[in-house]
């Protein structure tokens, strides 16, 4: 089976085998085209984690995952909801939002204003919510979760969340305004940085020799993560005030339909977890966030006439003698839990595959706007490293973001592979 692409530029494009046959090299090659319509090559399985769900604009937001599929009035709707909706909306947030970042600010120098603060930024999270669009949100508890007292319930020791969305650090906000292990650019980050620092957070550096330099590698977080987990389940027994912390195991964002690989770091303390399963289902867009731009993500739900959102609490999970000893293992039982419970699929992928699957859709995006014909350009595996393993389209030292694999360009009768 191949390629019959069509003629441009006044000359024949050469006949490209599909992924069924690969490259004359022996390399992969998938169409452009099938990875804008939602599909995946065959070579890379973990990406079906960060593929977007079939809401109405397809892949980043940009391209209708069926031809036709948006309606007529879908464009005319959105610059109606653009002119009339989000003005009313983000009026909406404006005033508990600056409420919000005036108490923050002052509850560093003042002390008694600190509760005050939290109180706002837990209402100021749903009010924000309700601006996006989640007018109701469904919430079920699964039988258990009445057996504990409600006051661990609102304040667990720690929670550990799927992680899909941006939108889950406001949810969580909401339920029990916790700390977060976030990355370190959010505490340089203006106003976010102020709010991080109220929370508690601790920070994640990506970079290893910034890390280093800092005191903020792994295992010093991993550290800190298992000491602040201690530290409040000793002030929970001694019925003292403590400042939640909620994990994302993932340690990025997915498609919401899998859960990725945990990491350990949430259960190295050995210490009992509160899981939460949080869902977008689809109304025009998906608040999931992997493979679209924020901004654009950004309008689109504002423009969404309401969003639905279903959240499911789980019993508290209090790991065996095993688990305690084996913090992988207790990793994995948790997913596990969560993945039944939700539904959901698992994978091995993780950040690695995500920044490969971004970096594709990128590529297929760029050229769509170059003109390119997508059936005969397109995504070409990796070669092969010394180590013998396939590398990877971010590759292990690319600070940039960009690809190191190739991209199939076709000029007349010429064909040309760019590294």
């Amino acid at each position: 089976m191949v390629v019959e692409p069509p003629v441009a530029n006044g000359g024949a494009y050469e006949r490209i085998p599909d992924e069924d046959q690969g490259r004359q090299d022996g390399r992969p090659f998938f169409p452009y085209a099938r990875l804008l319509n939602g599909e995946i090559p065959p070579e890379r399985p973990g990406w079906q984690a960060f593929t977007r769900p079939d809401d109405l604009y397809g892949v980043a937001g940009t391209v209708a995952r069926r031809p036709g599929q948006w309606p007529a009035w879908e464009v005319p709707r959105l610059v109606l909801f653009a002119l009339v909706v989000i003005p009313l909306r983000l009026a909406l947030v404006a005033v508990p939002f600056v409420l919000w970042l005036v108490l923050i600010l002052l509850s560093r120098p003042i002390r008694p204003l600190a509760p005050l603060a939290l109180f706002i930024a837990q209402h100021g999270s749903r009010l924000l919510l309700f601006a996006f669009g989640f007018h109701y949100i469904e919430y079920r508890a699964l039988p258990g979760c009445e057996k504990e007292p409600l006051r661990e319930r609102k304040r667990p020791i720690m929670a550990v969340s799927n992680h899909s969305s941006y939108l889950d650090i406001v949810v969580h906000c909401y339920l029990h305004c916790p700390g977060y292990v976030a990355r370190a650019g959010t505490a340089r980050t203006p106003l976010l940085g102020a709010i991080a620092q109220t929370f508690g957070c601790l920070y994640v550096e990506r970079d290893k020799a910034r890390a280093r330099a800092l005191g903020r590698t792994v295992a010093n977080v991993s550290k800190a993560v298992a000491d602040r987990a201690v530290s409040n389940a000793e002030r929970q027994a001694a019925r003292r005030s403590f400042r939640p912390l909620c994990m994302f195991p993932e340690g990025t964002t997915s498609n919401g339909q899998q859960l990725l690989h945990f990491h350990r770091g949430a259960f190295l303390a050995g210490t009992a977890v509160k899981p939460y399963i949080i869902k977008y289902p689809p109304v025009t867009v998906s608040p999931t966030w992997e493979s679209i731009g924020i901004v654009r993500q950004l309008f689109l739900l504002m423009c969404a006439p309401w969003n639905r959102m279903e959240i499911t609490e789980m019993p508290l999970y209090v790991p065996n003698a095993r688990e305690r000893a084996d913090p992988a293992l207790y990793a994995e039982g948790v997913r596990r839990e969560m993945a039944r419970v939700g539904g959901l699929g698992v994978t091995d992928a993780g950040f690695k595959e995500h920044m490969d699957y971004i970096a594709a859709i990128k590529e297929s995006l760029a050229a769509r706007r170059k003109g390119v014909d997508l059936h005969c350009a397109g995504w070409v595996a990796p070669e092969e490293v010394s180590t013998g393993t396939v590398g990877t389209m971010n590759g292990s030292a690319r600070s940039d973001g960009g690809s190191t694999h190739g991209v199939v360009e076709e000029k007349g009768a010429e064909r040309k592979v760019s590294p």
